[in-house]
């Protein structure tokens, strides 16, 4: 028995601390009338509070204040003693009355709750009529074919709380499920007061272009009368993205003539899968031919991965600079609809090596009649070898092939040379040269054929019958010179030749002309004599070029007979460009000593005789004219024409000490060297000088200080003010001069106050001058000293003084003014 009694007393004791120490808390779980309320009438509004805290022994007292029934706030008491368990409700019970008049469908209320150790409020809605009205929104529009769409639905309760609220989610459409959780609870909702549900709703590949969900919602007002409602949230229903192809190909350059491996990288960019996939190469230019691998089955390609395929190209050597391909891409996307891509794919194209053959006569001359040897040297001048060479000489235009026509050659190596020899017979009919015509053909390394035909002249000498060859000696002119054009005349045939005369003309004389005689006799010339003929030819200006010259020989042979030749000369016209500066301005237009950043700008002519390219010129500068940056001394002439203007802009800094007058600037154009002046003027410069005493009193007033402005230089200053700057000074600090001649002076006035805040002692001060120059505003500033003294203390003794002197003086007054009344 005490056993029992010493274990019922911890008990007791334990919950006693329990107790003590509990920390209790509700929550607002539900309310409603126990009868539906009347105008007039007395009713009972239950509400219900779920206790959170640990069991405990509680003292709980409880008001409710429900606000603006019809004017009045109702209130009502309730409490409650007691055991209370975690999660248990608590059943409070509220009698009010009802006053007479309209009742909205609700009241705002408060609820308060007093309990051992703390208090609570909770503040809520209060039904009284009317149903709860719901609305639903969702947070999107769209959803995707064939995906699994997270959708935010709004739910909201207008014109009075709603209470043991159950929302359900259903398809309202065919092809869209509701994946997951679908019902959704709550036990009360204020007006106003907002849920988000989020559903998971899986719309199926086969859906159409719309879908739709309903919305249920089920509840109870604080009547406890149910309500049911349903609303319908449409969709549009959008396909997911699907595949998106690129192709890369490498190599992206190909040789012309040769077949070559591309590898070509499909990439699905897009946000789908595609299935089976299928590409198709064709050429999409001229001259492309796919040899093979032009269609292959990838398979399937994920979003973001890449399959690769080869493909053998050629390109024809007819082929220049790009050729393109069309890639055809075919497949199924994740819905299992055909899909079709067309991808165009550049190459570039380059010159593949290929030999170029050309023919050289070994023989200066053939004998007229005579049956000789005829050597031609074969001579590859290309950057591939040629390959089997057929070179066929034709009879004709006076020579004749004696013996086989048609020569092999199994290679000529690029850069090599063969020899071949024909048997031939020189006759031409009335004239001295013969025309040798060969036909070529060959292959190169890939198996192309070229073809090709040349003719040669070849000199037929008769003998004992002279041959006059002319070479020039030189083969350049200049424009706008009288040049020398120099003839070297050699006899190589066997006989001499007399009354040689040689003219020289020119084709077009509005581009040159012979000066002097175009006419030299130049005698009799021995066999393998030669002699030089010197013409002069003007070059008319800004011309380059090519110039033709027309040179006619006439001379007799041993026998008599006359022979004349006509021969056209070619000289290249090598023009040269020249800039000169014909113009130069500056920002500003006036340039001081002292000057920074100024622009000079200069305008630059071609006045040379050909083009100027990629010129690049840098200013140089002098001593006191210097470019103020590495950049802003450089600049670039792509292109200038002959007769042509550019503009170019530096960036220059003027020294403070520079001289007076006009500077002669260098340019470096390219490596020549362009001179052009930059007149730098005098600026104004002013001395400044104080006149009165430059001692002020803190805090004192009607200080005048006068200065004497002085014009220094010999440049006129208009519209010369003067400024004085100091914190600590106020009045008068600015004064108009006007115009100063050079080595005029002006005083300057100002009336100014001293602060009271000035600190005795040195005060620093600034003058300004300004003026006007040249149509530039300039400025310059002297730094002046002020002394500033501390106030004189006032002296007592003094004052007091002057107080008892002035009260005396009153006294006498007052009292002869009393004497006089009295005597009246």
């Amino acid at each position: 028995m005490r056993n029992f009694l010493l274990l019922a007393l911890v008990t007791v004791a334990i919950a006693a601390l329990a107790s003590a120490d509990v920390q209790a808390s509700f929550e607002l779980y539900d309310a409603y009338w126990e009868t539906p309320p009347s105008p007039g009438l007395n009713a009972t509004l239950i509400v219900r509070v779920r206790y959170l805290g640990p069991t405990a022994q509680l003292n709980v007292s409880a008001r409710l204040t429900i606000y603006g029934v019809c004017g009045r706030d109702l209130s009502a008491n309730d409490n409650y003693t007691g055991l209370l368990q975690q999660g248990s409700v608590l059943d409070l019970r509220f009698r009010v009355e009802i006053p007479e008049g309209a009742l909205a469908s609700y009241y705002p209320a408060t609820l308060v709750l007093e309990y051992d150790g703390g208090s609570e409020a909770f503040d809520f809605d209060v039904g009284f009529s009317g149903e709860p009205i719901f609305t639903a929104s969702s947070d999107k529009s769209t959803l995707r074919r064939g995906e699994v769409n997270e959708v935010v639905i709004k739910l909201s309760v207008g014109e009075a709380p709603a209470r043991d609220v159950e929302v359900r989610v259903t398809p309202a459409s065919p092809f869209v499920t509701i994946v997951g959780k679908n019902t959704f609870r709550k036990r009360l909702m204020m007006v106003s007061e907002s849920l988000d549900l989020r559903v998971k709703v899986l719309v199926d590949s086969s859906a159409g272009d719309t879908a739709s969900v309903s919305v249920t919602i089920s509840c109870e007002d604080y009547t406890r009368t149910p309500h049911t409602t349903s609303t319908t949230l449409g969709f549009r229903v959008i396909r997911a993205g699907g595949p998106r192809f690129t192709c890369d190909v490498m190599p992206s350059r190909v040789i012309s003539g040769q077949r070559v491996s591309l590898s070509f990288y499909l990439h699905n960019s897009g946000s789908g899968p595609a299935r089976d996939v299928r590409v198709s190469l064709t050429p999409a230019s001229p001259g492309v031919a796919v040899l093979s691998g032009s269609s292959v089955t990838l398979g399937d390609i994920g979003a973001g991965e890449t399959r690769a395929f080869t493909a053998l190209v050629r390109v024809d050597r007819s082929v220049v600079s790009t050729a393109s391909l069309q890639l055809l891409v075919e497949y199924y996307d994740a819905y299992g609809d055909a899909g079709v891509e067309r991808i165009t794919i550049g190459l570039e194209v380059t010159r593949a090596p290929s030999p170029l053959l050309i023919l050289r006569l070994l023989n200066s001359s053939l004998p007229v009649d005579e049956v000789a040897l005829l050597a031609v040297e074969v001579a590859n001048v290309g950057d591939s070898d040629a390959l089997d060479l057929t070179i066929d000489l034709e009879s004709g235009r006076g020579i004749y092939v004696v013996e086989s026509s048609r020569a092999r050659l199994n290679k000529v190596r690029a850069g090599g040379s063969a020899v071949l020899t024909f048997k031939v017979l020189a006759s031409p009919v009335g004239r001295d040269v013969a025309v040798v015509t060969f036909r070529i053909k060959y292959y190169d390394e890939a198996g192309y054929e070229y073809v090709d035909s040349t003719s040669i002249s070849i000199r037929a000498l008769r003998p004992g019958e002279p041959c006059i060859v002319i070479r020039q000696l030189n083969r350049t002119l200049k424009p706008n010179e009288v040049n020398r054009v120099a003839l070297e005349i050699r006899n190589e045939g066997e006989g001499a030749a007399s009354n040689l005369t040689v003219t020289v003309t020119s084709q077009s004389l509005e581009i040159g002309a012979v000066i002097g005689p175009s006419t030299k006799t130049l005698g009799v010339l021995e066999p393998n004599e030669s002699t030089v003929a010197v013409f002069e030819v003007f070059v008319q200006p800004r011309i380059y070029g090519a110039l033709q010259l027309m040179a006619a020989l006439s001379y007799r042979d041993e026998g008599g007979r006359e022979h004349r030749q006509l021969m056209t000369l070619g000289y290249e016209v090598r023009g040269d460009w020249e800039l000169s500066v014909a113009s130069v301005a500056t920002v500003p237009p006036a340039v001081f000593p002292g000057d920074e950043m100024v622009r000079v700008i200069l305008t630059v002519v071609n006045s040379g005789d050909y083009m100027a390219r990629n010129v690049e010129l840098i200013f140089i500068g002098d001593e006191w004219i210097k470019p103020t940056t590495a950049a802003g001394a450089r600049a670039l002439l792509p292109y200038l024409p002959v007769g042509q203007a550019a503009t170019l802009t530096f960036i220059v800094d003027v020294e403070e000490d520079a001289p007076i007058g006009n500077h002669d600037l260098l340019l470096n154009a390219s490596g020549r060297q362009l001179h052009f002046t930059l007149t730098v003027l005098e600026k104004a410069k002013f001395s400044v000088r104080n006149v009165t005493s430059l001692k002020v009193e803190s805090g004192g007033k009607g200080y005048r200080l006068v200065f004497e402005v002085e014009n220094t230089s010999h440049a006129y200053a208009e519209d010369v003010r003067v400024e004085l700057y100091s914190p600590f000074l106020t009045g008068s600090t600015s004064t108009y001069l006007g115009t100063l001649a050079p080595r005029e002076k002006k005083l300057v006035v100002f009336e100014v106050d001293v602060d009271p805040a000035t600190p005795p002692g040195p005060l620093k001060a600034e003058l300004k001058v300004r003026w006007s120059q040249e149509g530039r505003s300039l400025s310059q500033y002297t730094s002046i000293t002020l002394t500033v003294r501390a106030p004189k203390p006032i002296n007592t003794l003094l004052v007091a003084t002057v107080l008892a002197a002035a009260v005396v003086a009153l006294l006498y007054l007052k009292r002869g003014a009393l004497r006089r009344l009295l005597r009246r």
